[in-house]
């Protein structure tokens, strides 16, 4: 027998999970008295759809929602949060306890836009129509003159490197 069954709540337990993460989403937020009758204690408890049993929302749970989805619980309605089982200190004891997490919103692959191929340039023609030689003299103003050809163009390109120190 599972001794969970024997003491049954109508809040929610880690046992309750049975070692799964539930996302679930919430239907209402309202205060309760969780404590007894001896000592009442009132709790934000959450509802969700499809689910029988209420989430008594402690401070670091709530403040996990409230990081997504503001203070208000108004807010709430209908946003989804993850249930997870995990460890928590209580009384000096490490037990099992209800953790709440934020799913990630499902991702999308962005489809880029398609832009327009450009149009080839024009192939530069040599006045007789054939296709210019990309390496060889450009044409200038359009005058029929042509710059001179790579070397040509009357400067001295030469640098002497002598030692500072004079030939040795």
């Amino acid at each position: 027998m599972d001794i969970n069954a024997a003491f049954p709540s109508k809040y929610l337990k880690a046992a309750d999970l049975q070692g799964r993460q539930v996302t679930v989403a919430i239907s209402n937020c309202v205060v309760e008295n969780v404590g007894t009758d001896s000592q009442p204690q009132k709790k934000p408890v959450l509802y969700f759809s499809g689910a029988s049993k209420g989430f008594i929302l402690n401070r670091t749970n709530g403040e996990v929602i409230v990081q997504a989805y503001g203070t208000e619980t108004d807010n709430w309605l209908g946003a989804k949060i993850t249930l997870f089982a995990a460890p928590v200190a209580f009384k000096g004891k490490m037990v099992p306890g209800l953790h709440v997490a934020i799913p990630a919103p499902p991702r999308t692959v962005p489809v880029p836009a398609v832009a327009p191929v450009p149009a080839p340039a024009p192939v530069p023609t040599s006045p007789a129509g054939a296709p210019a030689d990309p390496f060889g003299p450009a044409p200038l103003g359009g005058g029929g003159e042509t710059a001179p050809a790579f070397g040509d163009d009357g400067l001295n390109d030469e640098i002497p490197f002598g030692s500072p120190w004079g030939d040795r």
